[in-house]
């Protein structure tokens, strides 16, 4: 997997949030209002369809992901 964290306000745009991928999917988690977005890669490049509501158990595993993530501290591998 692989993680991003974006904990502040970007000076162009960037909200507070956090992601994790793994294979095809990406899970985005907004800091400000905790709302999630998941995106298979593979068939949809530009994130223009967020798949969360189709997909409850990618969502689970990849929120569990960014959990353990985030109280691992951000560096060390998981």
């Amino acid at each position: 997997a692989i993680y991003w964290h974006y904990p502040h306000y970007g000076n162009q745009g960037g909200s507070p949030g956090g992601a994790v991928r793994m294979g095809k999917w990406k899970l985005i988690e907004f800091f400000e209002d905790g709302r999630l977005e998941l995106y298979n890669l593979e068939e949809d490049l530009a994130e223009s369809r967020n798949l969360w509501n189709e997909h409850p158990e990618i969502v689970e595993r990849l929120t569990n992901l960014l959990e353990k993530y985030k109280k691992q501290g951000y560096s060390r591998p998981i």
